[in-house]
């Protein structure tokens, strides 16, 4: 199954940061049930360099899969993104390069 990239990137105005505090209960669950849906490689913030985004790893079936199981984020439902970008990606070398399937 392809490998998509879902690259976040937040507002970063204070109303923002006060709804994604808020929401982050919820968004961590929805992470957690991509995990359990076996959708999820990887998901995390960015590091302090760049504390404005992050990064969702999933498996899906093609582009337009991979955009729904994402839109049902409560980050993005709520708004809180000024870019997201989804994109096909094929782990080649590394550690978890064997963990995460070429397609």
């Amino acid at each position: 199954m392809p490998t998509y990239a879902a690259r976040y990137t937040y507002r970063t105005d204070e109303a923002t940061a006060a709804e994604k505090a808020r929401l982050r209960p919820d968004h961590r669950a929805f992470i957690a049930g991509l995990d359990e849906s076996k959708a999820l490689m990887l998901a995390g913030p960015w590091g302090a360099d760049d504390p404005d985004g992050g990064l969702v790893v999933i498996a899906a079936d093609d582009h337009a899969a991979a955009a729904e199981l994402i839109s049902n984020d409560p980050y993005v439902q709520a708004g809180l993104l000024e870019n997201l970008t989804i994109t096909q990606w094929r782990a080649v070398l590394g550690p978890l390069a064997a963990a995460i399937p070429a397609e």
